[in-house]
């Protein structure tokens, strides 16, 4: 089983409202007023180059899912972590990551987060 070890990225879209799961060391991303930004920051292990499988016993526990409803949103984007390493993403910060519920005090967007803790 763990020979077929992989990462898990999900973006599902209905009309303005979406629903995020992820698990691993992938990034998923979305696009709103022409700006690319972060909703789902990699989640590596401890040591550089290493992360979680949907095959690992604690996957569930290290799991993220996301859900909200948002009218700007342009478009979501998946990356690997092949190319989930690239400058431009890395150097965003914490305060830039989710500015998807950062519109709240507008009244028009909501956005909710998950993570299993077991």
């Amino acid at each position: 089983c763990g020979q077929l070890a992989c990462t898990l990225l999900a973006v599902a879209v209905r009309g303005d409202a979406y629903l995020l799961f992820h698990v691993g060391d992938g990034v998923i991303g979305y696009r709103k007023s022409g700006k690319l930004l972060v909703a789902s920051a990699p989640q590596n292990g401890e040591f550089a180059n290493t992360t979680t499988f949907v095959t690992s016993p604690d996957a569930l526990m290290h799991s993220r899912a996301l859900r909200g409803v948002q009218p700007r949103i342009e478009g979501f984007f998946l990356m690997s972590d092949g190319s989930a390493d690239l400058q431009a993403f890395s150097a965003l910060t914490a305060a830039e990551q989710w500015d998807v519920a950062g519109d709240a005090g507008g009244g028009d967007g909501t956005h909710h987060s998950e993570k299993n803790t077991g």
